[in-house]
């Protein structure tokens, strides 16, 4: 996967204006047909894509309009599709209804919530080992931190001031950049806020164990790197932050980062997560904030209607809204064509929702009726459905309605640029 988007470039070609307005141009080998791509890959390589928009006119059964509506967007340049989307990338959260049963708490709905609570569940005992345990797992990356950003930075999108003042219908805002001036929206309260909360909760989380070189200490758990998929198995996470695709493999019983279940020597079962409210393994939407940066300003305020227009009332105290904007890292993987090929992938956005490749729902229809006995059928807990169902109606909202769905940097020098943010 590393390596996946100068393959991209390599096969496909690259062709773009610099700054300085002069084309840059560089073939490519045009070994392969087809390729599996991100959103943020395809500005670079665009001219060496198959246009798809006559494709998808064409055959209606794909269902263009089914598909969510951020991810169409992300996949769209100059009114032409160069990819047919296959799942969605967005940061989710995932918490266990045990360890909040055992404390008598609800999951979190604000980031503030999220990181006292995996505070305090830090040093509780979470697998019945009597050892001190973590709070939320993780595995650290910039997608991550960016989902502490989005609800902090984007409340609405905004529209043009007028007639001219813009290019297009919205003023191309985002989370990244300042779209006038393209100052990196990075030396403001909300974003330094949304960087230390973020620095709490890797503390709090298997971080400060993994993370420990193995060579220089007898902890069962150093690795040099943390990672959710190797903490999360062991139970001594009370949550965890993931994609969608790698939260259904940590959160099903029988998924590939599933907690397993400790045994007696003589084979029989001594512990495993159980509650009495279902199953252990529940999800919910990723939390918002209740202060947003108020770009009339620069300043970094609580919620209002007006501040705010989507937020929603805080459970606990109707008076303080939370802003939610939920971040679609990467836009999710897609399927493109070299143009100068003539073979299609239509039938992969076409797969039932039980078997798509990386089980990261993207269309409506993969959240009715049909969609639910399939996954009912295939030995998905019935509460694990119904959380899922509600997290993705709620981040599939378009803009136009209640949604506030935040896109990733979808820009040539994307890599360039999360590269220098990590570092």
């Amino acid at each position: 996967e590393d390596t996946m988007e100068d393959d991209l470039r390599n096969d496909v070609g690259v062709r773009y204006l610099t700054g300085s307005d002069a084309e840059f141009e560089q073939a490519g080998a045009g070994i392969y047909d087809a390729y599996i791509t991100q959103a943020p890959w395809l500005p670079a390589v665009v001219d060496g894509l198959e246009n798809l928009s006559p494709f998808i006119a064409q055959h209606p059964e794909l269902r263009w309009n089914d598909v969510n509506s951020a991810l169409r967007q992300s996949v769209s340049f100059d009114s032409s599709v160069r990819a047919l989307p296959l799942d969605a990338d967005y940061v989710g959260l995932g918490w266990r209804q045990d360890v909040y049963d055992r404390f008598n708490m609800t999951p979190p709905e604000t980031l503030e919530q999220l990181v006292e609570h995996s505070e305090f569940f830090n040093g509780k005992d979470h697998n019945d080992d009597s050892e001190a345990d973590w709070g939320y797992c993780l595995t650290p990356q910039v997608n991550y931190l960016m989902a502490f950003v989005a609800p902090m930075l984007q409340a609405t999108t905004r529209t043009c001031a007028a007639a001219g003042e813009c290019s297009g219908p919205r003023t191309e805002q985002n989370v990244f950049f300042n779209a006038s001036s393209m100052v990196p929206l990075i030396d403001n309260e909300a974003f330094r806020h949304a960087v230390m909360l973020f620095k709490r909760l890797v503390q709090s989380s298997n971080c400060q164990d993994e993370l420990l070189d193995p060579t220089t200490t007898d902890n069962p758990y150093a690795r040099g790197k943390c990672d959710r998929k190797t903490a999360f198995p062991t139970g001594k996470c009370a949550g965890v932050i993931s994609m969608p695709g790698t939260m259904n493999a940590l959160l099903l019983p029988e998924g590939s980062y599933s907690i397993r279940p400790r045994l007696f020597d003589n084979g029989s079962q001594s512990w495993y997560p159980s509650t009495q409210n279902g199953y252990w393994g529940r999800r919910i939407r990723f939390p918002g904030s209740t202060k947003v940066y108020d770009w009339s300003d620069g300043k970094f305020k609580a919620c209002t209607p007006e501040l705010c227009p989507k937020a929603q009332p805080l459970s606990s105290d109707s008076s303080v809204l939370v802003n939610y904007a939920p971040f679609f890292a990467e836009g999710g993987e897609s399927y493109s064509i070299r143009a100068s090929a003539l073979v299609h992938v239509g039938w992969l956005s076409s797969l039932p929702v039980d078997i798509i490749p990386l089980s990261g729902q993207y269309r409506q229809s993969q959240l009715n009726e049909n969609a639910e006995a399939r996954l009912l059928a295939s030995g998905w807990p019935s509460v694990v459905v119904a959380d899922l169902f509600e997290v993705l109606t709620f981040n599939f909202q378009d803009e136009q309605f209640a949604g506030n769905p935040v896109q990733d940097l979808l820009m040539l020098g994307f890599s360039d640029y999360m590269q220098e943010l990590k570092t």
